[in-house]
């Protein structure tokens, strides 16, 4: 059966329920959500609108018969950041969080790729109180500990100024988590000391589809 609406013929009186037919079927602009809730009652599957408040809002959506979804098809950007400038001292040995360092309620959809950066930016020296080498291993987590992703290790030698910006793709089932970044250190004594500022940021990306639409 078709889906496009028939035209009427002349000196036919158009029904509501043709117009409701021929509005489903165009990209219907708005304001607000409240004001495309508040118009369109009832959406149906596959419906789509636009947004156009100047904010992060703003853009194109799909109805995907249960919520309002920005376009399957592209990347969607950032999802979720978190800067923390607490100064971090390494020393746990099993994973722990870095201080501060947590995107709270990060909107994760299913079948999505996501990329998560992790950058230290350091102004004071960190470094291997033993005077031997370390590694600092990293990886990002959903706030039950459940890793997403884990991050390549940071080699840090005695007494040695360094600075880190590192990358991981993942994906993962739907929800809104608290997303943190989490680090252990291995080696002898395994102790890693920051003085100063420790800049630390975790930004988490939507790159786009990792499979159908859920």
């Amino acid at each position: 059966m078709a889906q496009r609406p028939d035209l009427p013929v002349d000196g036919t009186t158009i029904t509501s329920a043709w117009g409701t037919t021929v509005r489903e079927q165009i990209v219907t602009p708005f304001s607000t959500t409240g004001t495309r809730s508040s118009e369109i009652g009832s959406p149906v599957s596959g419906q789509v609108s636009t947004l156009t408040a100047n904010d992060a809002t703003n853009g194109i959506y799909v109805y995907n018969g249960t919520a309002w979804r920005k376009d399957w098809s592209s990347p969607w950007g950032v999802v979720g950041r978190a800067v923390s400038s607490a100064t971090q001292n390494l020393t746990a040995t099993t994973y722990a969080d870095l201080t501060g360092l947590s995107a709270s309620s990060v909107p994760l959809i299913a079948n999505r790729y996501y990329r998560a950066t992790l950058s230290l930016s350091v102004a004071q020296p960190v470094f291997s109180t033993t005077g031997t080498d370390q590694t600092l291993s990293l990886r990002v987590t959903n706030g039950a500990g459940t890793a997403y992703a884990t991050l390549p290790d940071l080699y840090v030698r005695a007494v040695e100024s360094t600075g880190y910006c590192a990358t991981a793709t993942f994906t993962t089932t739907a929800g809104a988590v608290t997303v943190k970044a989490q680090y252990k250190v291995t080696g002898t004594a395994s102790i890693f000391t920051a003085g100063g500022s420790f800049q630390c940021e975790l930004v988490i990306e939507d790159l786009g589809p990792a499979g159908a639409p859920v």
